[in-house]
């Protein structure tokens, strides 16, 4: 919602930004509101680095393959709209691939295979850290993976 990014936007001290909606927006949603939520972003914080984070693995995956498709197919629209604004300049726009978050058994991560249990968490953590880390002191790109 434009209002949130608005919101957003407007609170002091913001060291980092992290985009994670795609899970509640779905694909459809996600595709058209987060480009202007972006623009809205960047309309009054220019530099403050964002990070466009995409859904992590679900464990109902194994079994329900139009879940993967839409995971992957959100995951290339993310990457691909940070892909673009940064080759047009906006150097502080990061994405990182949830796949990423859980690991090769990430159907043992959730409490009902969607949210995480406390091993979701602490590998989300784990893996997120780091990268929330290096963005911050602004020395290190992530690779955007």
């Amino acid at each position: 919602e434009p209002v949130m990014a608005r919101l957003i936007a407007s609170m002091d001290n913001l060291a980092l930004i992290v985009l994670d909606y795609e899970a509640n927006a779905g694909y459809d949603g996600l595709r058209q509101t987060l480009p202007a939520f972006l623009d809205i972003l960047r309309e009054n914080r220019p530099d403050t680095p964002i990070l466009v984070l995409s859904k992590p693995r679900y464990a109902r995956e194994r079994f329900e393959t139009a879940l993967r498709k839409a995971r992957l197919q959100g995951a290339a629209f993310q990457r691909d709209l940070v892909r673009e604004r940064r080759e047009r300049g906006d150097t502080q726009l990061h994405f990182m691939n949830g796949a990423r978050l859980l690991g090769q058994d990430f159907d043992r991560c959730s409490v009902d295979g969607v949210h995480p249990n406390d091993l979701g968490f602490w590998r989300m953590a784990r893996t997120l850290g780091p990268v929330v880390n290096r963005l911050l002191l602004r020395n290190e790109d992530i690779g955007h993976a």
